[in-house]
């Protein structure tokens, strides 16, 4: 168990790459916090990794947004003490053609981009 005693954040948790990345890093001995827009999946994600005898807890967030992000980091430093690991795993795809995609869609896809 290489990451025995570690605290860890996956964003984007509920499914997919995340949901893997969450379970495989649950399998080397981390605590992890399942982060996703959808509770349900999240919650079924913490079941196994609760299965595997990790802490694990669901919360709700979206991480374009800085106070579900804020809350997210201060309710794993409540549980477990620190973040040690963070995965920033989150996000969205926009399947159309470029020219179709509004300036809207683009900044959802890209919510930290700076205009100068």
């Amino acid at each position: 168990m290489k990451l025995l005693g570690k605290a860890a954040i996956v964003t984007g948790a509920s499914r997919g790459i995340g949901k893997g990345l969450a379970l495989a890093i649950a399998k080397e001995g981390a605590d992890v916090v399942v982060n996703s827009l959808d509770t349900v999946e999240a919650d079924e994600v913490v079941d196994q990794i609760r299965s595997m005898g990790r802490e694990s807890f669901a919360l709700r967030g979206d991480v374009s947004c800085a106070s579900d992000v804020e809350a997210l980091i201060a309710a794993t430093v409540k549980k477990f003490g620190r973040i040690d690991i963070l995965v920033n795993n989150a996000g969205i795809s926009v399947f159309k053609p470029f020219f179709e995609v509004t300036e809207q869609v683009w900044d959802r896809t890209l919510p930290n981009r700076r205009t100068t």
